[in-house]
């Protein structure tokens, strides 16, 4: 298949196509419940397309998979009307339940939207707590658990959790200030033999510090 034929999609693209799908079903819709929904629909489009779709950027957070994101897509449909957003008391948690309150045109690949369809239909009557249970026991989210990698991103694609950018650049730079002032060695051809000689030792260096 070629992926180029996926239309690129901003969070806000795929929460709409989340909402009317749901109103369609008569299915509510809370923070949660957007989360898990489209968590699993970018899991999906990966194992179909090998490529997730949503935007989101998922990380294993207090209750599964997460992004901030979803917050801000949220209040930027609602600043334009076309979704409204109340408070919900759901037993000793708060959260937010999201409704589809204008009707706008879909941009999401109709592959996507088809995907949501299904997860809607599978699991549209599941609680929150169940969706929660649900990705706990998808790849990335029981990797990420095996490593005890909260707050990472998860790797969709079946590898282990992504580290931090900034933390693996926090540990490069503090090994480079350990390091004794280097000086100018003039003829370099002899280092680049070293070079060529220690690839294999940088090479597995480089897989331990990352």
């Amino acid at each position: 298949m070629n992926l180029q034929q996926f239309f690129l999609s901003y969070p806000t693209d795929a929460l709409i196509s989340l909402l009317k799908r749901a109103s369609d079903r008569g299915v509510e819709i809370t923070t949660t419940k957007v989360a898990k929904f489209l968590y699993l629909a970018d899991l999906r489009s990966v194992e179909l397309y090998g490529e997730s779709f949503s935007g989101f950027t998922w990380t294993w957070d207090n209750h599964g998979p997460w992004d901030s994101t979803i917050y801000r897509s949220a209040e930027t449909l609602e600043a334009q009307g076309i979704v409204k957003t109340t408070e919900a008391s759901y037993g000793r948690f708060n959260g937010k339940r999201f409704e589809l309150v204008s009707m706008t045109q879909e941009t999401v690949d109709h592959r996507f939207a088809s995907i949501i369809d299904v997860l809607l239909d599978d699991y549209g009557n599941c609680t929150a707590s169940a969706l929660r249970d649900l990705t706990y026991n998808t790849p990335p989210m029981l990797e990420a658990q095996r490593c005890g990698a909260r707050g990472v991103k998860l790797d969709l694609h079946g590898g282990g959790p992504v580290p931090q950018a900034s933390s693996v650049k926090a540990r490069l730079r503090a090994l480079r200030d350990r390091l004794p002032a280097q000086r100018d060695e003039g003829d370099l051809s002899a280092m680049l033999d070293e070079h060529d000689e220690w690839s294999d030792t940088r090479r597995r260096a480089n897989g331990e510090i990352l």
